[in-house]
């Protein structure tokens, strides 16, 4: 796999230059001939960014860079009794698969919890 650095060296430009330009920065002041040397020769190296590679290498399971824990302390009737509860789920639940963003559902001790609070 290609590297930015490699990338860089070819060009002769500094990986900094290289990044900026493949993540299309517009207030970049580079040539427009560098530009598209280093963009020829990226796809000459068959460059790909490091997320799609992560991406690619759990074999077609979309993954994501962050993931979020949801804490739940309420029992699951007490989600259908009090419908609040479950639509910030279904809320957070939505958001979470737009944007790419893995969602861990973690289940309290709600029994333990719910003794303390009388619910």
């Amino acid at each position: 796999m290609a590297t930015i650095k490699d990338i860089a060296e070819k060009a002769n430009v500094s990986t900094a230059t290289v990044s900026r330009v493949l993540n299309q920065d517009k207030s970049l002041s580079v040539t427009t001939e560098t530009r598209e040397r280093i963009i020829t020769i990226a796809n000459e190296l068959n460059y790909v960014p490091i997320r799609k590679r992560q991406t690619e290498r759990h074999q077609g399971f979309v993954t994501s860079s962050y993931t979020i824990g949801l804490e739940t302390w309420y029992s699951p009737e007490y989600e259908w009794e009090d419908t609040y509860f479950l639509s910030i789920r279904k809320g957070i639940e939505k958001e979470c698969a737009e944007r790419g963003i893995s969602l861990r559902k973690l289940k309290a001790d709600w029994r333990r919890i719910a003794r303390h609070m009388r619910i």
